[in-house]
């Protein structure tokens, strides 16, 4: 009976979720994702796509240059690419997309919230006008100190992966 609830692929889901976990709390923490942290979900990414390598590393390179194109213009760590790869690798190219579209609505969302907090609905709309003089590297810049937000992407990564998870369970898209 053990046998047949403890699987190799409910194993990988196991170490995969609880990496994903790791580098979220690690993340609030310290604005850092562990690389170790993301080493453990890639080795259950590759775990769970044994049988299907093309979607292992679909989903790792769609997500990961998905991310390091936003790397590149300053929004995000690497940590945070890393950690958007091996979620690509182990959700897959689709699902992995659904789960950064969801994971970056959530990150704006919270971002909106905390300027409006910091500076009322002047501090959200100056924001704005900001981010369209400057574009977003030069904004983080141009912003004073204590206006900046710093917010950590792995909570949110980890909903995206959850919620894109479950839905295509719902769907049966995986």
């Amino acid at each position: 009976m053990v046998c047949e609830i403890l699987t190799a692929d409910r194993c990988a889901a196991a170490v995969f979720w609880a990496a994903l976990l790791w580098a979220s709390v690690a993340d609030v923490r310290s604005l850092r994702v562990p690389n170790a942290a993301v080493a453990l979900a890639l080795v259950a990414a590759l775990a769970h796509g044994l049988g299907s390598m093309g979607s292992f590393l679909e989903g790792l390179l769609v997500c990961g240059g998905a991310m390091l194109v936003v790397h590149v213009r300053g929004l995000v760590g690497a940590g945070d690419v890393k950690l958007s790869a091996a979620v690509g690798a182990y959700l897959g190219a689709a699902c992995g997309a659904a789960a950064l579209a969801i994971a970056s609505a959530l990150t704006i969302a919270a971002a909106a919230l905390v300027m409006m907090k910091k500076g009322g609905i002047g501090g959200w709309l100056r924001l704005n006008a900001a981010a369209v003089v400057f574009g977003p590297k030069l904004l983080v810049e141009a912003l004073p100190v204590e206006e900046r937000v710093y917010l950590p992407k792995a909570p949110f990564l980890l909903c995206g992966a959850l919620g894109a998870s479950a839905a295509a369970r719902l769907l049966s898209l995986c």
